[in-house]
């Protein structure tokens, strides 16, 4: 039996008490804090912000009560806004979107949900804990079609992100349910092209820029530097017909050998300088505006990300997050060397067990999906550096949409139940396995009517 969500009623809305009272309630009869944090592993006094911590031999979230947390979320739940036919459904049966947050909020904590990953509705923001994405900018995003590659060492440039993320942060650090900022959705922090893009990857473009563009002259320096100033040796790498170092500047570089070795180790060392401007620019600009909350950093697409830009970001974030690309199981070998190379806790940040909707009334490829879900959950948690795991989107994606994600309910609402009672009872023993809780404190698992 299909369950469809309910009209919350602004008649229902005033008889009720506020939703994060609610919350706040239950969970302290559940030993949980106001923000889902397990008062039963305390991690030193309350700050009144998110931070990150090893309790019992775990790193984990610290609630801003100062109680351990592990984040179970749900992303992209905006996206239940991208037709006129959604919204109209939203208005008809919510009244607004503070309506719809609230029926969103009951649903993750009854399936066994803390937290709402990135991609919020605005109003749930105050009523469970989120990731705010900050508008920033550098390579390319393999998520974002218009996206482009950004002179980092622009100052007029840098001036403009640094108003865009200081308004933003303006908008967010007061929430005490903010859990941190994520940069870029899928960065392209490699060198191979993204989407045949004319200026390539992000070397590529520093390359071809004009002669006086910061960037450009950012690179001219690293390429005089690394010839040791002998302009022949740097010709005959780079194939650059110039009498000069001056003249290198307007030299015309389509003819270099990418594939080349020695180019390419080259390429390697000047992303690497990109990435200590990019980390720390973008780690400068949001402690002046914000000091207390967790800087998340780029959500990385699985293991398209150079080792070496990673070494570099983890000088400069609190977490390293990670977005297993097509990934259906744990890699374990590769979770461990990219712990291995920072120390950090890791995020898994927006990870799916399916890659296109499930079958229409098909319980036995719902329950695959579940069980899919709860084999990735269980190998996550049993490496004490994951610090918490957000399940790629809510609900279907519109039909016309090219790329369609799959979610815990269809496009009509209705949901997947066999699917949402297999998330549940993995989310409630992923609970249970690192706060020491009994199952019987959990919510129930049913679509709230």
């Amino acid at each position: 039996m299909k369950h469809t969500l309910t009209h919350l009623s602004a008649l229902t809305a005033l008889l009720l008490a506020p939703l994060a009272a609610v919350a706040m309630a239950q969970d302290q009869a559940t030993g949980l804090d106001e923000f889902g944090g397990t008062t039963t592993l305390s991690a030193g006094k309350a700050t009144g912000a998110f931070r990150v911590a090893e309790v019992n031999g775990r790193q984990l979230f610290v609630t801003p009560a100062g109680h351990g947390f592990f984040s179970l979320g749900v992303t992209h739940v905006r996206h239940y806004l991208d037709s006129e036919a959604r919204k109209q459904l939203v208005t008809a049966k919510y009244g607004s979107e503070e309506g719809l947050s609230q029926q969103v909020v009951k649903n993750l904590r009854a399936w066994g949900y803390n937290s709402a990953g990135y991609g919020v509705l605005p109003p749930m923001e105050k009523l469970i804990p989120y990731v705010a994405v900050l508008p920033t900018g550098g390579p390319v995003s393999y998520s974002e079609k218009n996206a482009k590659h950004r002179d980092i060492f622009d100052p007029k440039w840098q001036a403009g992100a640094r108003q865009r993320i200081a308004e933003e942060c303006a908008r967010q650090k007061d929430n005490p349910n903010l859990i941190g900022y994520f940069y870029m959705d899928l960065p392209a922090w490699n060198l191979e092209a993204v989407r045949d893009l004319p200026e390539g990857n992000w070397v590529t473009f520093f390359r071809n820029l004009p002669a006086d563009a910061p960037g450009k002259q950012r690179y001219l320096s690293f390429l005089r530097e690394r010839a040791g100033g002998e302009l022949a040796k740097f010709t005959a790498l780079y194939k650059v017909d110039a009498a000069s170092w001056d003249a290198v500047a307007k030299a015309d570089f389509s003819k270099v050998d990418a594939t080349n070795a020695a180019v390419r180790a080259e390429d390697e060392a000047f992303l690497g300088i990109v990435a200590a401007q990019y980390y720390k620019f973008y780690h400068g600009t949001v402690r002046a505006a914000d000091s207390r909350h967790l800087i998340l950093g780029d959500r990385y697409p699985g293991w398209k990300v150079l080792d070496s830009v990673i070494r570099i970001a983890s000088k400069h974030v609190d977490v390293i997050s990670i977005q297993p690309i097509r990934e259906t199981t744990f890699n374990a070998a590769k979770f461990d060397e990219a712990h291995a190379l920072t120390g950090l806790p890791i995020l898994l940040c927006d990870q799916r067990t399916r890659s296109v909707p499930l079958k229409e009334n098909d319980p036995a490829d719902e329950r695959k999906s579940g069980e899919a879900y709860r084999a990735f959950l269980e190998a996550a948690i049993a490496k004490p550096y994951i610090i918490g795991k957000h399940r790629c989107t809510y609900i279907d994606d519109i039909p016309t949409r090219d790329y369609r994600r799959p979610g815990l309910l269809r496009d009509d609402e209705s949901s997947y139940d066999t699917l949402i009672e297999l998330t549940a009872a993995a989310n409630r023993d992923a609970v249970a396995a690192i706060y020491g809780t009994a199952k019987a404190t959990q919510p129930k698992t049913k679509a709230i009517r």
